[in-house]
């Protein structure tokens, strides 16, 4: 059987350090990888010509893997020009669509990524809808939601594993010094 510790053991409050450092790990971890995780966003443009009133255009997030929804634009279809892939001046291998309205420009995603065939499809999918007005509805979605939760997802696993066996070996100390 061990003995308590005496006053002067350094190691007195093991077992609390241990905890507190495992809770601090659970916490920090679990709220960055969770922002990570909530905050992933995927844009949309839907356009439809069948309201022969007023064919709208729609911009809509998509917030987090619960897919929450809000709208960001609506805009007549006649304002619809065209759509580019564009690419910042600093690096070529990294691209993004950039669509042109009578109102500015649009852009599916806040930033580049690397593939340009994939949003080359984007750009050719919205240039033909404008160019045909045979076309009656335009759906696309671009975001790289997979980075933010390739991010996240480790930071929470990671936490809770290390957090949980801190707190483990928090109350193992405990249960062997008392």
């Amino acid at each position: 059987m061990v003995s308590p510790p005496s006053k002067d053991d350094p190691f007195k409050h093991f077992d609390k350090i241990f905890f507190w450092v495992g809770l601090g790990f659970l916490v920090v971890f679990n709220l960055i990888g969770g922002s990570f995780v909530l905050l992933a966003t995927a844009k949309s443009l839907v356009c439809d010509r069948t309201n022969s009133t007023q064919p709208t255009c729609t911009v809509k997030a998509h917030q987090s893997p619960f897919d929450w929804e809000r709208t960001l634009q609506i805009f007549p279809v006649s304002e619809l020009l065209r759509a580019e892939v564009e690419r910042p001046t600093s690096r070529e291998d990294l691209y993004r669509v950039v669509i042109f309205t009578e109102r500015g420009k649009l852009y599916l995603t806040d930033a580049y990524s690397s593939g340009y065939d994939d949003k080359a499809v984007l750009a050719v999918q919205i240039n033909s809808f404008v160019q045909n007005p045979q076309e009656t509805h335009l759906q696309i979605q671009q975001g790289d939601r997979w980075v933010f939760y390739l991010i996240g997802t480790p930071f929470i696993f990671v936490g809770t594993l290390i957090g949980f066996v801190f707190i483990y070996i928090s109350c193992s100390a405990k249960s062997t010094l008392s």
